[in-house]
């Protein structure tokens, strides 16, 4: 396990991006990150390890010749530790309404609960109505702000006994038209906050609901949590923080989830979520 932080640098054409850059690139880390497959180089981008004292030397160095930029943390693990460490894993689904900008309420879906001003935490209220076309590929998608599947994965998951996930409602095509099963996914069960050493990045406080104070906050390193607090017996998890533009939880799965989906050749992302 390695705890690695990114400097992007926004303007590659700063007097003194050329000198920082030839005094700051580690060969050292780049050569081990790109050995394990992690790091795509990029003359944007300059890894340091966390808590080092040459990252913080890089940052004084940055901040004194006013050099614009942003940080992600990120951890990184040998392909031995994700197979026998690992316990848990945030799930990637895909987004089928993404390119269209809309969500499962411009169908006509009817949401409910949530804070009645922003609306983030509301879910649909029976059946989810959406473009049938939209989730003709898809095999666990979000149609924001709920998490829907076909019903291969249904049946991968109920017969592996996979736990913390129902399947009540079904998803229809908004026009009435005949399509394919799927199904919504009910994960009740919410982890604890993440540690305080997650990376988050808050909007300004323009941005925040006057009645939930949610802000929209983008995530800016791997998911962490602190050992002592995190605890679980179910496969399928959310986290406790509405994240992104989407204003969604995000989906935290067991390892026995993982390595179901791997036996049954399902494609779909998974990264470790980090205990400290």
């Amino acid at each position: 396990m390695k705890q690695i932080v990114k400097l992007l640098f926004n303007d590659t054409k700063h007097p003194f991006y050329e000198k920082f850059y030839n005094t700051y690139k580690n060969f050292e880390i780049v050569s081990e990150l790109e050995k394990n497959k992690w790091y795509i180089d990029s003359e944007l981008k300059i890894p340091f390890y966390e808590n080092s004292e040459e990252f913080f030397n890089a940052l004084l160095d940055a901040n004194s010749h006013e050099m614009k930029y942003t940080l992600f943390a990120d951890t990184f693990y040998s392909k031995k530790e994700i197979e026998k460490d690992i316990h848990y894993f945030r799930l990637y689904p895909s987004y089928p309404t993404e390119l269209e900008g809309t969500t499962e309420k411009n169908y006509g879906t009817v949401l409910k609960g949530g804070c009645l001003c922003c609306g983030v935490g509301s879910k649909a209220f029976g059946d989810i109505l959406i473009d049938r076309k939209l989730v003709k590929k898809c095999k666990i998608g979000c149609l924001i702000p709920d998490y829907v599947v076909s019903k291969e994965i249904k049946e991968i998951i109920e017969s592996n006994n996979l736990t913390g996930v129902t399947f009540e409602e079904c998803v229809k095509d908004f026009k009435g038209r005949d399509m394919d099963d799927y199904y919504v996914m009910n994960i009740n069960n919410i982890l604890p906050p993440m540690s305080k050493n997650t990376w988050f990045n808050k909007q300004v406080l323009e941005d925040k609901c006057p009645i939930c104070g949610h802000r929209t906050t983008y995530l800016r390193s791997d998911i962490r949590y602190d050992k002592e607090s995190f605890e679980t017996n179910f496969d399928f998890n959310l986290t406790k923080e509405y994240l992104d533009n989407d204003w969604n939880q995000y989906i935290i799965v067991s390892a026995k989830v993982r390595q179901v989906f791997k036996e049954n050749k399902i494609r779909i992302g998974f990264k470790p979520v980090t205990l400290l």
